[in-house]
């Protein structure tokens, strides 16, 4: 019945700066550029939805998201990019079996983002 996530919509502030950080840091593709919705993921498929329109609520912003999680096919070589655009991480976690490894770190909204993949052999 259900096969997995289909796409996760995150309300942003400021939505000309979150597009710059998921296109341009992040590399996803727009595809849907002229739309008030904007489709954002790799040339086969689009997961993440940009809505502008984040509204507080007594002074405290609504976000129901904990964490996004993106795949990588290698976890280091990632970090590194992302580290090269200036991306910050805020933790990282190795897996038990010591397989794979997840590095958090912010968008321009504060919701954390996960890049998680495996370890390279040594």
């Amino acid at each position: 019945m259900i096969k997995g996530i289909d796409h996760i919509e995150l309300r942003v502030r400021d939505l000309q700066q979150a597009l710059s950080f998921y296109k341009e840091k992040l590399g996803l593709i727009d595809h849907t550029p002229d739309s008030h919705m904007h489709f954002l993921g790799t040339e086969s498929e689009a997961f993440v939805v940009l809505v502008s329109g984040r509204e507080e609520n007594g002074g405290r912003e609504k976000q129901a998201l904990d964490h996004l999680a993106f795949s990588v096919a290698a976890v280091e070589p990632a970090k590194d990019r992302l580290q090269e655009k200036g991306i910050e991480f805020s933790s990282e976690r190795t897996d038990t079996n010591g397989h794979g490894r997840s590095y958090y770190f912010q968008d321009p909204d504060g919701n954390t983002l996960e890049i998680y993949g495996p370890l390279e052999a040594g």
